[in-house]
């Protein structure tokens, strides 16, 4: 099964994340914190994490470390959501497979998914010229599978 765990301490992007991941086929379980995070990887481990960098309790950097040390759950393929455009340099130190600013095409993130998961679909990238759906704001996110 494709799961996916996204960790993020904003409320509304998680579950606006959640909502859409599941309309598309995915098991999503979502985590506040990092700490909360590795609690969640005790019983389950995801496809895929989609993890936020700064947040209260445990940041991202610092559940990565972790993550990593925990040889089960090292292989877990890693997606940094971050607000902030310039965290390219933590996201190859923390070994991500990619950068996803928060206001990010829907469609690119499930190209990615995909990539990870190892299904067979072709990519749809030529939606990004179509007016694809995006998530800038989580109400968007909300009303674009609706719409």
């Amino acid at each position: 099964m494709r799961s996916v765990l996204i960790v993020d301490d904003d409320d509304a992007i998680r579950d606006a994340l959640t909502a859409f991941l599941i309309g598309e086929g995915y098991q999503v379980q979502g985590a506040p914190s990092g700490a909360a995070a590795l609690a969640a990887l005790e019983y389950d481990a995801p496809s895929v994490i989609l993890l936020d960098l700064m947040m209260p309790v445990m940041g991202g950097p610092s559940f990565r470390r972790r993550q990593l040390a925990a040889a089960r759950l090292s292989e877990i393929p890693l997606l940094v959501l971050s607000a902030s455009n310039t965290c390219a340099v933590v996201t190859a130190e923390m070994k991500a497979w990619a950068h996803l600013p928060k206001a990010m095409h829907l469609e690119f993130l499930l190209d990615i998914l995909r990539v990870i998961c190892r299904e067979d679909a072709k990519p749809r990238l030529s939606a990004f010229s179509q007016g694809a759906r995006r998530l800038d704001h989580p109400r968007e996110a909300r009303t674009a599978r609706r719409g």
